[in-house]
């Protein structure tokens, strides 16, 4: 049976927070995002690879994060880029995280059920909030989650679902495109089986200030 391997891509350049990693924003006083979105995705993945800066490299040293964990100093140019270089093994079936997200309410069950899927693409799909359309990677699906369209960070787009996590199956990344969001209706065309899993749970955009008081309050 092939490995599950989790990925998650810490290496992108901070700019919207004053410089500061939202992968290390705390969510207790013992536990950041980094280090929540590790904790679930061993619960279904064999390992989890981390990929940061050389910058960087010290602040998620000093995580302590479980040895399934493995840290990669890598300066990508895109996020499809820093996958690409984390997917050594074409065999392997590969869960793909945004660390800089927090999804409250989710207890972390998507990644299961994108480990469960049999779809060459599955796409952990959370309900998009207002203020969130237009701003990022949303998707239309129908009846049977099957994905009809998807749009990354496209201001008209009104559709009501949003993927926060993927799950690829013997699937390649382009590692010239800026990331896999924009590679969805390549897939579809391709006739990749490309589904959608409803996932439980709120997901925020920590990368705002307006982001972070909602993530503050989540957790009170």
């Amino acid at each position: 049976m092939a490995a599950i391997i989790g990925l998650l891509p810490a290496s992108g350049s901070a700019s919207r927070l004053g410089g500061i990693p939202k992968f290390c924003l705390p969510l207790t006083d013992t536990q950041n995002i980094l280090q929540w979105h590790v904790e679930q995705m061993l619960k279904v993945c064999d390992i989890v690879k981390i990929s940061t800066r050389k910058s960087w490299m010290p602040i998620v040293n000093q995580m302590d994060l479980p040895p399934e964990a493995v840290v990669y100093e890598i300066e990508p140019s895109t996020m499809s880029d820093a996958l690409v270089k984390m997917m050594a093994n074409p065999n392997s079936r590969y869960i793909i995280g945004m660390p800089d997200t927090y999804m409250p309410g989710s207890n972390g069950e998507f990644y299961k059920q994108l480990a469960e899927s049999d779809a060459d693409v599955a796409l952990a799909a959370f309900k998009c909030h207002e203020d969130l359309m237009g701003r990022v990677g949303q998707i239309d699906f129908d009846r049977e989650l099957n994905i009809i369209d998807a749009l990354d960070k496209d201001p008209s787009c009104r559709y009501s679902y949003m993927w926060g996590a993927m799950a690829l199956n013997n699937v390649y990344i382009n590692e010239e495109l800026p990331n896999p969001g924009i590679q969805i209706m390549d897939w579809v065309n391709e006739e990749k089986n490309v589904k959608a899993v409803i996932a439980k749970g709120k997901y925020l955009d920590i990368g705002t200030v307006n982001g972070l008081k909602l993530l503050y309050r989540e957790e009170l």
